[in-house]
């Protein structure tokens, strides 16, 4: 699911129905660089929260088919008449009122597609939402729709939150001979809603390890025999990334020797790995190498 996943939300009672939501995840990987997500009902909390809610939590889309599930009559007591309405499928209807919230709370785009079979009747949250399903009597007439609106929703849609860089910064010339340089991560915030509970990654050749220094985000157990391992949370920075902001969360100092360029030459276009993780978003990863990032009387890179 790393691409991205489009939630279906299509009942499962009958067999036509069952096709139909099979014939949406076919169409989704057809047309759409997306996952789709056609979900079993669930009968436990575990399962719940475990598959159906984490899905709608990461959804990038939602597509709703109502089907009818029967007739209520009830008494009208403002107008004193009998009453009859058509009701959709209650899993359907609880589907479409989390991923309203989610939209709500997380204050990020989710794209929704919806469909009521002829004759459904409007209530609960659908009431309140400003959403105007397509109202449909076969199966056929939601995939021709869903055939014009899926490929617009496209690898725009896709693109990460989160934007990670990485740039350098000469601090010293130590006796003409060595450079020390500051490599620093950096995240910015490209979503509307606040994002927390992240920490980043970073992965250096290790011949560019200052000797002697006490690195405080190394982490031992990570290092391998070619790369340092570093790791920062937003425990370092002390604050979430708000939307737009660029925060810097990692900075590890590194020296390039000239006495020792020969042995450093070869791991200049080794890779310079860089990942970046948050609750409720896609990992994001970045590779490059000391080449690019380095600077050189000045010159910065990215």
């Amino acid at each position: 699911m790393g691409k991205g996943i489009i939630f279906i939300s299509c009942g499962q009672r009958t067999h036509e129905e069952r096709q139909l939501g099979s014939a949406i995840e076919d169409l989704v990987r057809q047309v759409t660089p997306f996952d789709p997500y056609f979900a079993e009902y669930q009968h436990t909390l575990d399962g719940l929260v475990n598959n159906i809610f984490a899905a709608l939590n990461k959804a990038t889309g939602l597509i709703a088919i109502m089907h009818r599930r029967g007739n209520v009559d009830f008494r009208d007591t403002a107008r004193n008449v009998e009453r009859g309405i058509s009701r959709a499928s209650v899993w359907v209807e609880q589907e479409l009122a989390i991923t309203a919230f989610l939209e709500h709370i997380s204050a990020r785009k989710i794209y929704v597609e919806a469909f009521a079979q002829k004759g459904i009747n409007r209530e609960g949250v659908r009431e309140q939402l400003l959403l105007n399903p397509t109202v449909f009597e076969t199966s056929d007439e939601v995939l021709d729709r869903l055939r014009q609106i899926l490929p617009k929703w496209g690898p725009a849609a896709a693109q990460s939150e989160v934007e990670i860089k990485l740039t350098s910064q000469n601090v010293t010339v130590v006796g003409g001979l060595a450079e020390r340089h500051l490599l620093e991560l950096s995240a910015r915030n490209l979503s509307l809603r606040r994002i927390g509970g992240y920490w980043v990654e970073l992965e250096i050749p290790l011949p560019f390890l200052i000797p002697g220094r006490h690195y405080l985000a190394l982490v031992q157990e990570r290092t391998s025999a070619s790369h340092a391992f570093f790791r920062a949370t937003q425990e370092n920075t002390g604050r979430p990334l708000y939307p737009h902001d660029l925060l810097r969360i990692l900075s590890v100092e590194y020296v390039i020797h000239e006495e020792f360029f020969v042995t450093q030459a070869e791991f200049l276009d080794a890779p310079v790995r860089a990942r970046f993780y948050a609750d409720g978003i896609q990992p994001v990863e970045h590779e490059t190498t000391i080449n690019r990032i380095r600077t050189y009387f000045g010159s910065v890179g990215s």
